[in-house]
C-alpha cells in the first residue's frame, strides 16, 4: 500500500517532528507520557494531520462508554499476528492522542485506535472509511459526556453520513442498535449485557422499549433488537447462520437451564470442549434447527467463526 500513499508533506512530517520532541520533554521532566500534549503540538502545526497520517491505512475505530480500551488492546494483540500494528494503548483516545500515537509509526501498520464516543464522528469524519467498532453507551460519565442519547444521535447521523468498510456493533444496547441503523451493512453481536436502565426509552420514537428473553423491543415502533450475527451464550461463542434457529433460543434456553431469572452476574460455568454447562444444558450441535447455527470448539476463537489469523482453522480472506 505504501506505493499508492503520497509521502507526507513538509508540513506534516515538521509537526509529527515537534509533537515528538515536546512528548519527550514532557516524558524526560516527568510531567506524563507525552501521549497528548505531543498530540496537541503537532495539531497546532497541522490541523489536518489525523487525516494524513491515517491516508491509505487500514483503520479499525472503537468506540463505547465502557470496554472500548479492553476491546482495543484485544483487537490489536489478535492483527498482531498477522502484521504490524499501530494503536493508541496508553488509552488517549481523543484527537491529539490518535495524531501522538500514530506519529512515527510503520505507514503500513493496521491503525486501531481506541476512540472516545464524543470523538468518534469528528475522527471518522477526518480517518475516511474505517471498520467501526461499537460497544455500548451508558450514563456512568456524564461528569465529562453529553446525555447517551444525543451521543447515540451523533453516531446514528455519521454513520448514514460517512462511509465505512464495516460496522459492528452491540444488538443488545438499544442506543447503540438504533445508531449503527444508519450504517449501510452491520455486523451484530450480542454480548449478553444485562444492563437495562440507560435505554428504557426509544432512540428512534421516545417510546417505551421493553425487555425480556427474546432481547428488546419498543412499544410504539418498529424498532427492536437485530438478530445478531454472532452471540456469546453462556461462556460459549456462537455464529447464527440466516433462516434458522435464533440467538434468542439459545439465550432462552440457557437462561432456563441456570434458573436465572435475570439479576447479578452470569457465570455458567460451560465447558467449551463440551458444549455441555455444569447444569446440565446441552448446547444444540449443527444439526439443531436444521444446521443454522455452529459453535466455538476447544477454547479460544474456534469453530466456525475462525481462529485467530495465522492459527488452525482461520478462514482465509481474512
Amino acid at each position: 500500500m505504501t506505493a499508492d500513499r503520497p509521502p507526507l508533506p513538509v508540513r506534516s512530517r515538521l509537526a509529527v517532528a515537534a509533537g515528538g520532541l515536546v512528548a519527550g520533554a514532557s516524558r524526560r521532566t516527568g510531567l506524563g507520557s507525552g501521549s497528548v500534549i505531543g498530540g496537541r503540538a503537532s495539531l497546532v502545526l497541522d490541523p489536518g494531520l489525523l487525516a494524513r497520517l491515517t491516508s491509505g491505512r487500514r483503520i479499525v475505530l472503537v468506540s463505547a462508554t465502557n470496554g472500548k480500551t479492553t476491546t482495543t488492546h484485544l483487537l490489536a494483540a489478535a492483527l498482531r499476528t498477522a502484521g504490524p500494528v499501530a494503536t493508541n494503548d496508553l488509552g488517549a483516545n481523543m484527537g491529539p492522542g490518535l495524531v501522538a500515537a500514530l506519529a512515527g509509526t510503520d505507514p503500513d501498520a493496521v491503525a486501531v485506535l481506541e476512540v472516545d464516543e464524543r470523538w468518534l464522528p469528528s475522527v471518522l469524519d477526518q480517518v475516511g472509511p474505517a471498520v467501526v467498532v461499537l460497544g455500548n453507551l451508558s450514563r456512568d460519565q456524564l461528569d465529562r459526556t453529553q446525555e447517551v442519547r444525543h451521543l447515540a444521535e451523533q453516531w446514528h447521523e455519521a454513520l448514514a453520513r460517512l462511509p465505512t468498510h464495516a460496522v459492528v456493533a452491540n444488538a443488545d444496547d438499544p442506543l447503540v442498535a438504533w445508531a449503527a441503523s444508519a450504517a449501510p451493512s452491520v455486523t451484530w453481536v450480542a454480548p449478553g449485557s444485562l444492563w437495562t436502565l440507560d435505554a428504557t426509552g426509544c432512540p428512534a420514537c421516545g417510546g417505551r422499549i421493553d425487555f425480556d428473553d427474546a432481547g428488546w423491543r419498543c412499544r410504539s415502533c418498529d424498532l427492536a433488537r437485530p438478530e445478531p450475527d454472532v452471540a456469546l451464550v453462556g461462556d460459549v461463542l456462537t455464529e447464527f447462520l440466516r433462516g434458522g434457529i435464533t440467538a434468542a433460543d439459545y439465550w432462552g434456553r440457557w437462561r432456563k437451564s441456570q434458573n436465572w431469572t435475570g439479576g447479578g452476574t452470569i457465570n455458567s460455568g460451560t465447558t467449551r470442549s463440551s458444549g455441555r454447562s455444569s447444569s446440565g444444558f446441552d448446547w444444540p450441535d449443527s444439526s439443531f434447527g436444521g444446521g443454522s447455527s455452529k459453535r466455538s470448539s476447544g477454547g479460544g476463537f474456534g469453530g466456525s467463526w475462525g481462529r485467530l489469523p495465522g492459527g488452525s482453522g482461520s478462514r482465509g480472506g481474512g
